[in-house]
């Protein structure tokens, strides 16, 4: 009777012990240790099947066992953005992921919020506490957030939102006191287009602080004063920055450019900006763009010919004429001659030659046609094909203050000499 109840137990034993999975591909199979890991900014749900569900703040983790014979498990649940501990804000995102557990023995899974949401967060640093935020202000996809953002310097959530589907996302704030501030997030931030990405706004200019931007879209650098600060020269394409500690509601830009030839000597008219600039609800920041008005063009001239231009006339035949005595030889270089007033019967000429002088033409709606926009560039190209190439101006965001030059102004050092 002994022998046969040790049996009876030696037989269960193993029964136990040596069939710990029922894949039949792999018998020696373990259960898989599972951790989720949220990378999130938000609080994040995680439910499995069968599994006790969890919800994790940013950086938490949650460990599952996985029975082995789980080839694959489904990991599902929800973001979202949390005012205080109960409240939520913005969007709630689902997720559903499937991970392939098969032969492993431990797997770790990242949740990450998808790069076409973003997590906004607010700190308030204003001398007023926020009772309002909009985000997606008057883009026909507003939210409102009827919550008080005391003004402590405590981060806290905006909320989620889908950035794909407007080219601008703006945030609105209502002070205690009935200011409001409207700040363009695709202007005073750019969104990193990765997952988890998250945008801080402080508040601080809802009360105090103002940084203005000045952007020179000009094909020539441009000479800027802002304020009472120093002029400073701003390549094309570059910008400047003040910081102001308090928002001076108005600011005074002025504004200069003059093309220099290749002997330093000034080309063609004077550009100008000269504008009182209202600031006062830009928000943290105001920024503007300079840029040159349809009025005008800027000249460039390449000679791939086989003689040297020793003299070009601009707008020929007008009272206005200007003629530019200077040699440009035939090695190829494209040079900048200046900016000029734009008409519709634009002519320029160009004489060449030493011994035998030729005379050439060129005009507005004949042999090239100006665009007519901001920032227009004529390249002439002196060749046997005589060939002509026109660039317009760049576009740019239609959220940032254009601010158009606003006249020419005369050199008692210019070079060119005017003719009747």
């Amino acid at each position: 009777m002994r022998i046969y109840l040790l049996v009876f137990a030696t037989l269960i034993f193993c029964g136990c012990t040596s069939k710990t999975t029922t894949n039949p591909d792999n018998e020696n199979v373990q259960p898989v240790e599972l951790t989720i890991v949220n990378e999130t900014p938000v609080r994040a749900t995680v439910e499995i099947v069968n599994q006790t569900g969890h919800s994790l703040e940013p950086g938490d983790s949650v460990i599952y066992t996985i029975p082995s014979n789980f080839n694959a498990v489904i990991v599902s649940g929800t973001f979202a953005a949390y005012f205080s501990s109960l409240q939520s804000v913005g969007t709630i995102v689902s997720y559903c992921d499937t991970l392939q557990v098969n032969n492993l023995s431990r797997y770790r899974h990242k949740l990450q919020l998808k790069p076409k949401y973003c997590c906004f967060t607010l700190k308030n640093r204003s001398l007023y506490a926020i009772d309002q935020v909009k985000v997606n202000y008057n883009l026909g996809h507003e939210t409102t957030i009827n919550s008080t953002y005391p003004n402590d310097g405590v981060e806290r959530a905006v909320g989620i939102y889908d950035t794909s589907y407007a080219k601008a996302v703006y945030v609105h704030f209502v002070t205690s006191l009935g200011r409001s501030s409207t700040w363009a997030v695709r202007v005073d931030y750019l969104f990193p287009n990765t997952a988890n990405q998250r945008i801080r706004l402080d508040a601080d200019s809802t009360g105090r602080s103002l940084r203005v931007v000045c952007i020179n879209t000009v094909p020539y650098p441009v000479s800027c004063t802002i304020g009472s600060n120093s002029t400073v020269t701003i390549p094309t394409g570059d910008s400047i920055w003040y910081q102001y500690s308090e928002n001076p509601t108005t600011v005074q830009l002025s504004a200069s450019c003059r093309v220099l030839g290749w002997n330093d000597a000034p080309l063609g008219n004077t550009i100008t900006w000269n504008q009182n600039l209202y600031v006062a609800d830009a928000g943290s920041v105001y920024r503007c763009r300079l840029s040159v008005s349809t009025a005008y063009f800027l000249l460039k001239f390449n000679n791939t010919s086989s003689d040297t231009f020793t003299k070009f006339g601009m707008n020929v035949q007008r009272y206005d004429s200007v003629e530019v005595a200077i040699d440009v030889p035939p090695d190829g270089v494209t040079r900048l001659l200046g900016f000029y007033t734009a008409y519709t019967g634009t002519a320029i000429s160009g004489t060449s030659g030493s011994t035998t002088q030729v005379y050439h033409l060129w005009r507005n709606g004949t042999e090239f046609t100006l665009p007519n926009t901001t920032n227009q560039v004529l390249t002439i190209t002196a060749s046997s094909d005589r060939r002509i190439t026109v660039a317009s101006g760049r576009q740019y965001d239609s959220s940032i203050v254009e601010i158009v030059s606003d006249g020419v102004e005369p050199s008692a050092n210019h070079r060119e000499s005017s003719s009747r």
